[in-house]
């Protein structure tokens, strides 16, 4: 039988193809000198594999007679080659087909970068419950989308919809935690772990928060308990390294943190606290470039800007600050605290207006936040 024609032979082949490009690249970056070797190296099967599926797709008129993995695969291969709008298309079409991979939507996700082109994902997609899980996913990455409230009301919604679902419950933790709503957070995933006593993901999320509310004895507990379960984990190294973290051990928990990036190199959390730890220590340099690959790695995440806004404040390098929080204020506008540190940086800088400017907006989202919480109660 044609390979064309057969979805699944065509989908086995072309992925085979997508591995075996992979490998080699991972092997050629570990061979490389240096960084700038390091970033020319690229999977050499993927323009060979859009030219087969674009050919399929010719071959096989009408579109509809193209199976689902061939669009996922698809997105995957073009966004690789960086051609991001293209891939999105790709994708809308594979989970309109089969709504139920949720690789597909999880990829879609990282795509959605601005409010214009959620609305125009949104258009393009067919009504499914599902649907309503990928927005909440976008929901939890794009907060300069919504205020805290409507996030927090679009997924009670969905809850109720969906009650037994842990990976909403588990979404919902993450809202809570990007809202600093540490309490109510706890109790989400105490909640998870007494329904799912052997889960990981999402707990090196929990730990941060133990590690913020000094729960000590908890943080103990959490860190024993994943490194019986699942040792090899990056979550669990995060896990362990905030607890060294707890007790002023920074050498440790950056072993740890470090550990984690060796299992998944892709894991921005990872980054993001060892970046912490060598502020702690003092090293600004080592700190900065924690924070730049955790950009790198997800240019949405609040939380790698407004590191590098605090060390060069730290640094007492304003400008540079500024230009950071300026852009976490884009990304958390409805969060007075960024607001806060931009009026501190300008203020640092004799910018009176601006800062004063930067202080009204803190203190109105402060006030409109207080009063949506006396409404609430």
């Amino acid at each position: 039988e044609d390979l064309n024609t057969n979805h699944y032979a065509f989908f086995l082949s072309a992925y085979a193809s997508y591995l075996v490009g992979e490998q080699r690249k991972e092997e050629e970056i570990l061979e490389a000198s240096n960084k700038m070797d390091k970033a020319l190296i690229v999977n050499r099967n993927l323009k060979e594999l859009v030219d087969q599926m674009e050919k399929r797709e010719q071959q096989q008129q009408p579109k509809c007679n193209v199976d689902a993995m061939h669009y996922y695969l698809k997105g995957v291969v073009l966004r690789e080659l960086s051609r991001d709008s293209d891939a999105i298309e790709a994708w809308i079409t594979s989970v309109n087909l089969m709504p139920y991979n949720w690789s597909a939507w999880r990829s879609l996700s990282e795509l959605v970068v601005n409010e214009k082109m959620f609305l125009y994902v949104k258009r393009k997609l067919n009504t499914h419950w599902i649907c309503d899980i990928f927005v909440a996913e976008v929901m939890v990455e794009t907060t300069e989308f919504y205020n805290a409230h409507e996030v927090i009301k679009y997924f009670n919604a969905l809850h109720l919809k969906l009650s037994e679902n842990l990976h909403i419950l588990g979404q919902t933790a993450l809202v809570l935690y990007n809202l600093h709503k540490y309490d109510e957070c706890i109790q989400i995933f105490e909640d998870l772990l007494s329904m799912d006593p052997h889960r990981i993901e999402l707990l090196d999320v929990y730990s941060n928060i133990l590690y913020v509310k000094e729960r000590r004895k908890e943080l103990s507990y959490l860190a024993h308990r994943c490194m019986e379960l699942y040792k090899y984990r990056a979550e669990t190294c995060c896990i362990v390294g905030n607890y060294y973290g707890m007790y002023g051990m920074h050498e440790k928990a950056i072993l740890y943190f470090e550990r984690s990036l060796q299992l998944n190199r892709n894991f921005i959390n990872a980054y993001i606290l060892m970046g912490h730890e060598y502020i702690e220590m003092r090293n600004e340099t080592a700190a900065i470039e924690c924070y730049r690959k955790s950009i790198e790695l997800n240019s949405r995440d609040y939380r790698g800007w407004y590191g590098l806004g605090q060390t060069y404040e730290l640094l007492q390098m304003y400008c540079y600050a500024i230009f950071y929080y300026n852009t976490v204020c884009k990304l958390r506008p409805y969060d007075y605290r960024m607001w806060m540190a931009l009026a501190s940086c300008y203020h640092n800088l004799g910018n009176i207006c601006m800062s004063i400017k930067a202080y009204q907006r803190a203190e109105n989202i402060a006030a409109s936040h207080q009063n949506s919480n006396n409404r609430q109660q």
